[in-house]
């Protein structure tokens, strides 16, 4: 039917962004690249890929706890949901800790590719996909010197989006409720609006 970068689809999707009262990021964090798309004043300015998802901070685990890809990828997961003992739990996050710095600075440098667009960016972040739903992803975000790197006027309030924040999506199995549903909620929107206009 066509495609669609993931964050333009997201952006689409998110209820009131069509508005011109509306300027936000969005950071679909997914396994193997997080994605950027820059809303400004109802309209999607662009979106931009890194190539640094969830599955380095995987392979970090693996390689510190001395596990395999798939135990790291079950422990990475266990960890986001606080489901492992306390020692563990400081293992895990003492290795995601290692490259979070090097994804928050990537996201940055992918906001720089805007630049030319903008000239101040929004105040909000929006974090999707599951790969965010490692609270470093949002500390780290948080904890950045946003204002010290690039044009914001104050630090960027971070929240996650979810299905919930969606317009036209109606849920009536009560099935989407995790944020790493928007990215596939948003796809199959704009999928929709394809089939809408070809009809």
């Amino acid at each position: 039917l066509g495609i669609v970068p993931q964050p333009f689809a997201i952006s689409r999707a998110i209820a009131g962004s069509h508005e011109s009262t509306f300027s936000g990021i969005v950071v679909d964090v997914g396994g193997g690249t997080t994605d950027l798309a820059v809303i400004q004043n109802g309209v999607a300015i662009g979106t931009h890929m890194v190539s640094f998802g969830s599955r380095v901070f995987t392979k970090r685990i693996a390689s510190d706890l001395k596990l395999t890809l798939a135990e790291a990828e079950e422990f990475k997961i266990k960890y986001s949901n606080g489901e492992l003992s306390e020692g563990r739990m400081a293992e895990v996050r003492n290795a995601i800790q290692k490259d979070v710095p090097l994804w928050t600075l990537q996201v940055s440098i992918a906001l720089e590719e805007f630049l030319d667009s903008v000239s101040g960016f929004p105040h909000k972040m929006l974090i999707c996909g599951g790969g965010s739903m490692l609270p470093e992803i949002k500390s780290g975000l948080v904890q950045y010197p946003w204002t010290k790197e690039l044009p914001f006027n104050r630090s960027p309030k971070v929240e996650f989006l979810y299905p919930k924040d969606l317009d036209g999506i109606i849920d009536n199995a009560n099935l989407l409720s995790s944020i790493d549903d928007v990215t596939p909620a948003s796809i199959a929107r704009f999928t929709l609006e394809i089939l809408e206009n070809h009809i």
